[in-house]
């Protein structure tokens, strides 16, 4: 199997030709810090003089909002925007300008109350903010989600940490995509002092002994605790690290237990010292910064899990300086994980982090504990983000071990003998078992098409798409034998369909070329357990194996978009138990929950 931060590396080496992003984003409940209120009219409680129908200085957005009086999180009114069929966009934007002289973090908080939302979680529904720099450049879509279905006001926050001096904010109250209706009130823009942020939040840096180079620190996220050390073999807050025999090798690993009986959302922290004279942080091979800033260097994506909502875009970084340089890295076997690699200059801390979702002590299935590990090594200053690469290939050479043989290209579907000059190309694999005998002819291996994690469901035109509609289709679907196919996949929603934190199945709603209608996102873990008449999304990807012996089998099978709906999360409590890597939790939820990438996985 395809080891994921092997995976992360190949879909990451595209974007880095492009260029890394300039600010990440924490959806979380840090403490308030830092200036005061900012923004115009948060609360919406005046109106515009010119239009009573508007809150004064916020800008109705494609079809806009209504006000309203008798559903409030605070004063007099909020905005309400009602998208009953789920294909248009509602809200509201306001422009705040800053006018930075540097770089300073920024927080916007935002509170949404939702009625029948449908669909997954996503940048749909959501505190949305685009950044407008000094020098005219931009940074979009910096989010914070909030949750489908129907809940009460639910508090988003996103803190960005900008590359540069920001000349404005536009922060928008959004509900686009998504059938139901969304309350919106008390939004506020925030600069953050940097000196108190520690992994982009309001907490303060760890302090090593005077002697000592690294350490392990310990945060209980929910109870929002400051950071404790965490000595190996002791107990600290309920909980306790218990590490392997030192080998005298790079990588150190052991497992963090929970000794409470209650679930926890912990990060756990590796924390060394680099002290080289001018440091420099690398994002990536081409892209190495003098770290001179009293501000956090990282290199993260939005992942919409853990503490900060946030993932290291590669499982090593690394910091160099004057003789010197450093790399911390996650080993590869250690599966998914909600990592982040960051160096801060003013403390000289190099660290790794990891949040971690804990059963209570004897949990069943053993999620009460978490293997941890970090890989530490030198680097050659000289070569910098490249030979930290090469050693980390070097660590782990399973991990990059080329599986597939042949040179050539991928085709798509078309049987290759109908291509013109199909020799030209130099086709060696073949997206699809349409066409196995004449793809042997040509040298060509064969593969069937197959997506892990999802069932895309045809939906009549008229009919409403929605969640009750979609589910009494499935249903119809699963129950109908006629046709065994999409009676198998309906049945497979059933059985392994991950479901949402209010227990809904996680379903969205597209109108693509293959397919009009909903598209379910499932746990195709083959722990997955279903009953003995329904078919599950492992079994149906275990079906698409070829079978030794028998003629006319593909070579194996093509898994198309593993990235697709990676950061959907699942709370089906099957889901949970039948994990083989540790749960997550979500940015100010805390709930244990799985991202399907870690099923995916």
């Amino acid at each position: 199997m395809t080891n994921f931060w092997t995976k992360r590396i190949a879909q990451i080496a595209a974007f880095t030709l492009i260029g890394s992003v300039g600010g990440y984003v924490s959806p979380v409940a840090v403490a308030q810090t830092g200036s005061a209120v900012r923004l115009t009219n948060g609360g919406f409680e005046r109106i515009d003089a010119q239009n009573p129908a508007q809150t004064a200085g916020w800008t109705p957005y494609e079809q806009g909002y209504q006000l309203d009086s008798q559903v409030r999180r605070g004063g007099s009114r909020s905005l309400r925007c009602e998208n009953p069929g789920g294909g248009k966009t509602f809200g509201a934007f306001v422009t705040h300008t800053l006018d930075q002289s540097r770089a300073l973090p920024i927080t916007v908080t935002g509170w949404s109350k939702a009625q029948n939302i449908d669909g997954v979680a996503d940048n749909d529904y959501a505190v949305y903010v685009d950044v407008t720099y000094m020098d005219g450049s931009a940074l979009w879509g910096q989010t914070a989600t909030f949750e489908t279905g129907t809940h009460d006001w639910q508090r988003g926050q996103v803190t960005i940490f900008p590359s540069k001096p920001v000349r404005s904010v536009n922060v928008y109250a959004l509900l686009r995509n998504h059938a139901g209706t969304a309350w919106f009130d008390d939004f506020e823009v925030r600069e953050m002092t940097a000196n108190r942020l520690f992994d982009g939040q309001n907490i303060a840096p760890p302090v090593l002994s005077r002697n000592a180079k690294s350490g392990w620190f310990v945060r209980d996220v929910e109870a929002g605790t400051p950071l404790h050390p965490l000595t190996p073999g002791a107990t600290t807050l309920g909980l306790r690290l218990d590490l392997q025999a030192a080998t005298g090798g790079s990588v150190v690993r052991g497992t963090l237990r929970n000794l409470t009986p209650k679930s926890r959302a912990v990060t756990v922290y590796y924390v060394e010292r680099f002290d080289a004279a001018r440091p420099v942080w690398w994002n990536t091979v081409r892209d190495g910064v003098p770290a001179t800033e009293t501000r956090e260097y990282a290199n993260l994506t939005q992942a919409g899990a853990g503490a900060t909502g946030q993932l290291s875009q590669y499982p090593f970084a690394c910091v160099t300086g004057q003789g010197e340089g450093r790399a911390l890295a996650v080993p590869p076997d250690l599966g998914p994980r909600v990592a982040r690699i960051s160096f801060r200059p003013d403390t000289r801390l190099l660290f790794l982090s990891y949040d971690l979702a804990l059963n209570g002590k004897g949990d069943t299935a053993r999620h009460d504990r978490a293997p941890v590990a970090v890989a530490r090594y030198a680097v050659d200053p000289a070569w910098g983000f490249r030979d930290a690469a090469a050693r980390f290939y070097a660590l782990f050479p399973e991990a990059f071990k080329r599986r597939a043989k042949s040179e050539g290209i991928w085709m798509p579907f078309t049987d290759p003998a109908n291509v013109a000059g199909a020799e030209d190309f130099h086709i060696a694999y073949h997206e699809g078992d349409n066409s196995i005998a004449s793809d042997r002819r040509k040298g060509i291996l064969s593969f069937k098409y197959v997506e892990p994690m999802t069932y895309w469901m045809p939906m009549a035109k008229g009919v409403p798409r929605n969640y009750s509609q979609a589910t009494a289709l499935v249903r119809k679907i699963a129950a109908n034998t006629g046709d065994p196919v999409a009676s198998q996949q309906a049945q497979a929603v059933l059985s392994s369909g991950s479901r949402d934190a209010s227990g809904r199945l996680n379903v969205a709603f597209r109108d693509a070329p293959w397919c009009d209608g909903a598209v379910w996102v499932l746990n195709p873990n083959p722990r997955m357990g279903g009953t003995s008449r329904l078919w599950t999304k492992a079994r149906l990807n275990d079906a698409a194996k070829p079978v030794p012996g028998k003629p006319d089998q593909t070579d194996g099978e093509y898994l198309d978009s593993l990235e697709a709906w990676a950061d959907v999360l699942d709370y089906r409590p099957e889901s949970l138990r039948a994990s083989t890597v540790p749960l997550c939790f979500a940015p100010g939820r805390f709930r244990p929950t799985l991202p399907t990438w870690f099923s995916v996985y």
